[in-house]
């Protein structure tokens, strides 16, 4: 049976798993599944538990609440905004500056009045 036990704020350390190896190397690539050799024991991300409990849910004992209340949630993957090119930049600059002629001078314009 795989053990469970907490490794890091992001991994978790599968214990007795050696004959289930093919299978968690195919759950993910590193190094979201990785073997720890300190720990001597194949290390996955927090992320992939579900994934994990689906493949493996029947080599898995149970762990302690002591476990699940210590383990940490996963974090969510974080889409980077795409860099703007020169010319996006200057389109911008642009309007932005046309927009401000038009409402400055329609701020004079009021002020005239």
């Amino acid at each position: 049976m795989i053990t469970l036990a907490l490794h890091s704020e992001t991994h978790i350390a599968l214990r007795n798993s050696y004959q289930h190896k093919d299978a968690i190397k195919a759950l993910a690539s590193y190094p979201d599944v990785q073997w720890g050799a300190e720990a001597k024991a194949w290390l996955i991300d927090v992320g992939l538990m579900e994934k994990l409990y689906e493949t493996l849910g029947d080599s898995i004992a149970p762990a302690s609440p002591s476990f699940w209340m210590q383990c940490p949630l996963p974090t969510p993957i974080v889409a980077h905004k795409a860099r703007r090119t020169t010319r996006q930049i200057m389109i911008e600059k642009r309007q932005e500056q046309a927009a401000a002629s038009k409402w400055g001078a329609a701020i004079v314009e009021m002020g005239k009045r």
